[in-house]
């Protein structure tokens, strides 16, 4: 074998190695690229409780998670007291409401509604016709997700029934109800 020949088979290996390297450079840069897009698209939950929900107001609009029969019908989900309370309703021309306590689990939230047909009553209740809403006595439980989205501000429930993502929060108008 020449010079020349040796010379070549050296360049020829040398270029193969070369190649090699700058494949597993791509493949790494592709990889490590797809995963910094997976986390772009990402936002921050974590889960609801008193700190991230007090005297806020919540406004979806699909109440399905709430209530079958609230399927497509906004709702506006109020805590208030600490959390320790809620207020739930219906706008328009007849206003529907519920009211009571809340307990919030791991990921998930309960609201149970007071004992009476006048939500404005001491211990909360339910103006909602029977059969279109919560009920007095009644346990909503979110328990399939109670998320709150700290980059969009948005409550994400999850009930058997559904699930409904709230606009962003604003600050509650009423900061307290009869307990």
């Amino acid at each position: 074998m020449t010079r020349r020949d040796m010379s070549m088979r050296k360049g020829e290996e040398h270029m193969r190695h070369l190649n090699r390297i700058v494949l597993g450079l791509v493949v790494v840069i592709l990889l490590v690229g797809s995963l910094a897009l997976v986390g772009c698209g990402s936002s921050s939950t974590e889960e609801a409780q008193a700190s991230n929900t007090n005297n806020k107001t919540f406004a979806f609009s699909n109440g399905v998670a709430f209530h079958p029969n609230l399927n497509n019908v906004p709702v506006n989900l109020t805590f208030l007291n600490g959390s320790t309370l809620f207020d739930l309703q219906v706008p328009g021309a007849v206003l529907r409401r519920a009211t009571g306590s809340v307990r919030f689990g791991s990921n998930q939230c309960f609201l149970t509604v007071g004992p009476n047909r006048d939500p404005t009553s001491a211990g909360g209740g339910s103006s909602f016709p029977v059969g279109t809403g919560p009920q007095p006595g009644e346990t909503v439980s979110l328990d399939q997700k109670c998320e709150f989205d700290t980059d969009n501000n948005t409550l994400d429930v999850e009930s058997g029934n559904g699930e409904s993502t709230s606009a962003p929060a604003i600050p509650a108008t009423v900061t307290s109800i009869s307990s």
